[in-house]
């Protein structure tokens, strides 16, 4: 990237998909660099912008991650009878990365603590192998299921009731957007773009602390409203997170960038 200034490119853009809170100075150093030959930063949110600016990074520009939904089927209902589970579980879901910020430990705590709540996880990562011994230590692996990364993650979040997600920081959880377009609701905190995605009470629920009486309360009220958020939940990604969307701002950025008349490059996928 930065010998393309040296090598006649009339442009570098660094699309940022989130940024730790705290950076180190090897980091920092890394930063400025980019900072010197970037000509545009893209933001995954109004977060991740925020956050480039308390580091002193300059020409941001914000553009949303998205969901190809036309790629993803809505489910009315999920499909998790075939895990074993007992009719009546919830089935609450973390899919991604498994790195301990993203609230991995309340997720276990929660099918600990509360009945008739079951856990699948979808993912690997640093953190995996800590969160299979806490299972094993508390007697889950009845309770909760796990698989490694899928190329399909639609089958799986056609198993879920709820997808779960308490990350200290986040710039655009690409589930989110994937889950809602399935018909997942959401059960989580507010962080990264969660807040413009999720409106209470109508495709998930917010919640801001680890109390385990409030976060069942919150799980039953999803039980109750379960027809309706699900239905709610499609449509917000078709509204203001597609695809086309994405790659129509891409695009009139990039023009602008190279100047060219808005149009010029014309991607034909979201066409």
């Amino acid at each position: 990237m930065i010998y393309s200034k040296f090598l006649g490119a009339k442009g570098v853009v660094v699309h940022v998909q989130n940024i730790v809170p705290q950076l180190t100075l090897k980091q920092i150093l890394k930063k400025t660099i980019l900072d010197r030959v970037t000509n545009q930063f893209i933001a995954v949110s109004d977060d991740v912008a925020s956050s480039l600016r308390r580091v002193k990074v300059s020409n941001i520009t914000t553009i949303k991650n998205s969901a190809d939904s036309s790629g993803w089927t809505f489910m009315a209902r999920p499909k998790n009878q075939h895990l074993g589970f007992p009719s009546n579980a919830f089935v609450l879901g973390m899919v991604g990365r498994v790195v301990k910020y993203k609230g991995f430990d309340l997720f276990l705590d929660i099918i600990t603590g509360i009945k008739d709540v079951y856990g699948v996880i979808v993912g690997d990562g640093e953190y995996y192998p800590e969160v299979k011994r806490i299972i094993d230590r508390r007697n889950l692996s009845s309770k909760i299921k796990c698989f490694d990364f899928q190329a399909k993650l639609q089958d799986y979040y056609q198993l879920l009731d709820a997808l779960f997600l308490y990350s200290l920081h986040e710039g655009g959880p690409l589930v989110l957007l994937e889950s809602q377009a399935v018909g997942v609701p959401y059960l989580g905190n507010e962080v990264g773009y969660v807040g413009e995605v999720v409106e209470n009470g109508h495709n998930g629920y917010l919640i801001d602390n680890t109390n385990l009486s409030e976060i069942n309360q919150r799980i039953q009220d999803i039980k109750t409203n379960r027809d309706r958020l699900r239905k709610n939940c499609r449509p917000i990604i078709e509204k203001g997170f597609s695809l086309r969307q994405q790659m129509k701002a891409i695009e009139h950025l990039y023009n602008s960038i190279l100047g060219l008349p808005r149009g010029r490059y014309s991607s034909s996928c979201y066409r």
